[in-house]
């Protein structure tokens, strides 16, 4: 098979250095990278990307192929089957700070840059105790902008024009707000120049974005026979669902500056991301942890087998139709195009979504993701019955882990775990009962955010749930859920 660097396509490198992109993880190349090749390819946005590795590591797999990868778009789109590869030529560059931080400060004295993107986990929109302003390179991912944002204002004296904009693509709320805050407390840190912070308030802009597509990274047990398909090895292949949704805080020129969407890429600007943002945390990262636990204790590994089951899949849709999507802000009807597509995503045959993976965080997802839900329906005069159900299983698996769940509690306080494991051996022995644990675990604000003991029906429920559960198994608390469906 031919390498990749020697694979004929469109060479896109060349262009104008305009994105710096701090991450060169998976879902990177496979979405904003992936975006801006395909707009070069239309002629709508005509520069390259420089890539700036934000933790130690090797660039070695990128420098082989000449910052050349694959990926591979495969799933359902509109009940049809689809199935794209594209060789992605923008990156021009791949720098490792740790390596040569001079390349890495190179890299803000060039004057066509406009753009800073970066995906370096939630955690990465934080500060470190180890960062200063002397280190080569200090050790956060804001550290590291902050110091070549200022090698950017004194190499060209604090023009108006060189400011940056800075899309963090990080999974959280007002991600732009959160970085520019933490620009500005190091500049204060570091006793930097007045002037300086003034230009990176006025100059600069930090906009807040939500992405949205499920990548599931290098096919390992696949990659010999799509290597022999494409007809040349790739290291860095990577796969994905068809679906992306980028969403664009509209502030200052990023529309010209970012023009994707004249490609007819997928990526809208709008003047705030939070309904977006409560839109997908409700419908679709809800219905990821309804699955999650659920679908483990159903002996089910992935999403895609949950849709294959149909007592799981009977429950799923019916939560989200009687309960998730009647309170989930925003217009109606877009919302349930939104469940549509999102059901169809579910259900494609081509990723392997794994719950073990959406297990994790289970209390903080559950209080984010479902808990709002929760209250709106109590608002109304009626605790929602599916969501009780799934945190009966949740509370079960977090006390009796099935398969895929052992690690259901990771990044979660400490004292969540010696609680279950308290409650579990009591249980377990019989010194404790289903009402009495049901009620210790609504009284726990510490892992909802509230006391959940204020809603009096909710405890009685959530113990019968988990009484039957343990007597009879998951099939009797979804069966009745399964006879509606038919």
């Amino acid at each position: 098979m031919h390498a990749i660097q020697d694979h004929p396509a469109a060479d896109y490198s060349h262009l104008p250095l305009r994105v710096l992109q701090f991450g060169e993880g998976n879902f990177l190349r496979a979405f904003a990278d992936w975006m801006i090749d395909k707009a070069n390819e239309a002629g709508a946005f005509a520069g390259s990307i420089a890539v700036v590795k934000p933790r130690p590591g090797s660039l070695a797999a990128f420098r082989a192929q000449g910052n050349r990868y694959t990926v591979v778009a495969r799933g359902l789109r509109e009940g049809r089957a689809v199935r794209e590869a594209r060789l992605v030529t923008s990156i021009a560059q791949t720098v490792d700070p740790y390596e040569d931080f001079s390349a890495f400060l190179r890299l803000a004295r060039c004057d066509t840059l406009e753009l800073v993107l970066s995906n370096t986990t939630e955690a990465g929109l934080a500060l470190s105790p180890d960062d200063r302003p002397d280190a080569a390179p200090p050790a956060s991912f804001p550290a590291k902008l902050t110091r070549l944002l200022f090698e950017r204002y004194r190499h060209f004296q604090g023009a108006a024009d060189k400011g940056l904009y800075c899309l963090p693509l990080e999974l959280l709320p007002e991600n732009g707000r959160k970085l520019e805050a933490c620009v500005q407390s190091l500049i204060r840190r570091w006793a930097l120049p007045e002037a300086f912070a003034a230009w990176v308030r006025d100059s600069c802009r930090f906009c807040d974005t939500l992405v949205d597509r499920i990548v599931s990274g290098f096919p390992a047990d696949e990659a010999p026979a799509l290597w022999q398909r494409l007809g040349y090895a790739d290291q860095l292949l990577t796969v994905c669902e068809p679906y992306a949704l980028w969403a664009v805080e509209d502030r200052g020129d990023i529309r010209r500056r970012l023009p994707l969407d004249a490609a007819g890429l997928p990526v809208r600007f709008v003047p705030d991301v939070a309904p977006l943002r409560e839109r997908k945390t409700r419908l679709l990262n809800g219905a990821h942890t309804l699955l999650a636990a659920v679908g483990l204790t159903a002996g089910v590994q992935t999403v895609g087998g949950c849709m294959g089951n149909p007592a799981v899949s009977a429950f799923l849709e019916r939560c989200l139709r009687e309960e998730i999507l009647p309170h989930t802000p925003g217009e109606p009807a877009e919302n349930r195009l939104f469940q549509a597509a999102m059901l169809e995503r579910f259900a494609n045959p081509c990723l392997e979504h794994r719950l073990a993976s959406i297990s994790l965080n289970a209390l903080s997802k559950w209080r984010a993701r479902l808990l709002p839900t929760l209250e709106a329906c109590a608002a109304e005069g009626a605790l929602p019955d599916g969501i009780l159900l799934a945190f009966a299983v949740q509370l079960h698996g977090l006390l009796f882990p099935p398969p895929g769940m052992e690690t259901a509690l990771s990044g979660e306080p400490a004292e969540a775990a010696a609680f279950f494991e308290t409650w579990a051996s009591a249980l377990r022995d019989g010194a404790a009962s289903w009402p009495a644990f049901a009620e210790a675990a609504a009284a726990q604000a510490a892992f909802w955010g509230t006391d959940l003991r204020r809603y009096p029906a909710l405890s009685p429920t959530v113990a019968a749930h988990l009484s039957v559960l343990s007597r009879q198994g998951l099939p009797a608390l979804l069966q009745p859920y399964l006879e509606v469906s038919k």
